[in-house]
């Protein structure tokens, strides 16, 4: 009897110390004086993050905004003069290439000699050498950003460059379970990374069921898959559906009238909305100069007298961020990410929303002109739109757009107030951030230069 009490306190003991090693092997090792520079739009950059997840390791992560062209300073050229992603720093030996950063990474912090994901034997590290070269050859160059921004993917040269690597891939996964042999490896990140990246443009895969077999397995076993590859292929694909998804929208008529002024900010807030959900609505102008929101058939409409003002039926709004919200809710898609449902993200927009109006609308009046007894637009409170561009400026540091790295609502209201600015003369030289963001505004936002540019340059003409 006393026997076996002790064996089974020695089994007890054994099981205990096992799911203490259990326990502590999933604590991630952290090593913070190690700076990786990433963007998840790019693959190569989640194919070192999907790695960071398989060996449970914490860097230190600065994100590289791509589409603000942060990879172009001079802080961080010295770093990497090739201005390229990842970039990874591990003390004096910096690692511009993916391929290299997720083999150092496996052989430096794998914690064993000989590491399943990039192993010794020489055959399988052929193998796993050629996975890596065979991406970089065929789908890494695919997925430059400004390639899938254009749409290069879609001409045939490069089409039928992929397809032909498909093929060889699909013949692969017909022999065996992972790219590289029967054992998950470091090649599967690398292309994993990028030929999941075909759902963003559309591409089909229909006619390759071992990948996608291959993908399905990647996404249920692979550590971290949803954040350290999914998550950056959505935001990439919400923002080229940004620039190219509106294109192809069906015109939606409708029975609303809007009475607005392209002097006016915040009505060119709604004519970037009404362009971004392609709705064909009843414009009415009416001219803020003239007094027009003044005469009495107006003044029935809206007592205010503002602009501007939109009447759908019965109802009748004159706020325009009412407006914007409103046009989305009701005519946009379901759960429309210019408005998501998403309380937290609702939150953001909204508060953004309300600074512009506090910080930004204020600060755009009509004024009386002594000079020619007319009126004229003015900006007034400078110290207070330089207090709040430096608010927005560090926002804009951490998020591609105003209430995240999805275009909404809020970046409509901000970028109809602040590009006012430049018919103003008002300087944004050092707000580099602002800047970025401005160029991506006039570049995605559809019919950007009819919705927006075309009132302020009515603005510059009478001032």
């Amino acid at each position: 009897m006393t026997s076996t009490l002790i064996k089974y306190n020695v089994i007890l003991i054994v099981l205990c110390i096992g799911i203490t090693l259990i326990h502590n092997s999933s604590e991630a090792t952290v090593k913070k004086e190690v700076n990786l520079y990433y963007d998840p739009f790019n693959p190569q950059c989640r194919s070192v993050l999907l790695t960071l997840g398989a060996l449970d390791l914490e860097l230190n992560l600065k994100r590289i905004y791509l589409f603000h062209s942060e990879q172009l300073p001079e802080d961080f050229r010295n770093i990497n003069s090739l201005h390229t992603l990842p970039v990874m720093q591990d003390g004096d030996l910096v690692l511009s290439e993916s391929n290299a950063i997720i083999v150092h990474l496996v052989r430096k912090y794998g914690g064993q000699d000989d590491h399943p994901l990039y192993p010794n034997n020489p055959k399988i590290q052929a193998k796993v050498n050629q996975g890596l070269h065979f991406n970089n050859s065929y789908f890494s160059q695919a997925f430059e950003i400004p390639h899938i921004f254009r749409g290069i993917l879609k001409t045939a040269e490069v089409e039928d460059k992929i397809h032909e690597a498909l093929n060889f891939l699909e013949e692969i996964l017909e022999k065996s379970t992972w790219t590289a042999g029967n054992t998950i490896t470091v090649a599967d990140f690398a292309l994993v990374a990028s030929i999941s990246t075909f759902e963003v443009v559309d591409f089909n895969l229909g006619n390759y069921q071992q990948i996608q077999n291959w993908l399905s397995k990647c996404k249920t076993t692979m550590a971290s898959y949803d954040t350290a590859n999914q998550e950056g292929i959505y935001e990439l694909k919400s923002l080229l559906e940004s620039k190219n998804g509106f294109q192809n929208k069906t015109t939606v008529k409708t029975e609303i009238s809007l009475y607005y002024d392209p002097i006016s900010p915040s009505c060119r807030s709604v004519l970037l909305t009404i362009k971004a959900l392609n709705l064909e609505v009843n414009l009415k102008v009416i001219d803020l100069l003239a007094d027009g929101t003044q005469e009495k058939d107006f003044l029935d409409i809206n007592s205010l007298h503002t602009l501007p003002v939109m009447q759908d039926g019965e109802l009748v709004l004159v706020e325009s961020h009412a407006i914007i919200v409103y046009l989305v809710q009701v005519y946009g898609k379901k759960n429309d990410p210019l408005y998501p449902h998403d309380p937290t993200f609702q939150a953001q927009i909204n508060q953004r929303l309300d600074f512009n109006n506090f910080y930004f609308y204020l600060a755009f009046e009509i004024q009386h002109d002594d000079k020619d007894d007319g009126r004229i637009p003015k900006i007034v409170g400078m110290d207070k739109i330089h207090k709040a561009l430096k608010f927005l400026e560090e926002i804009l540091k951490k998020s591609i757009w105003t209430a995240g790295n999805i275009m909404t609502v809020a970046d409509f209201a901000l970028v109809a107030s602040i590009s006012t600015f430049e018919a103003f003369d008002v300087d944004l030289g050092k707000y580099e951030n602002i800047k970025n963001w401005l160029s991506l505004c006039k570049s995605v936002m559809p019919n950007y230069d009819w919705a927006n540019q075309e009132g302020i340059y009515a603005v510059m003409a009478i001032r």
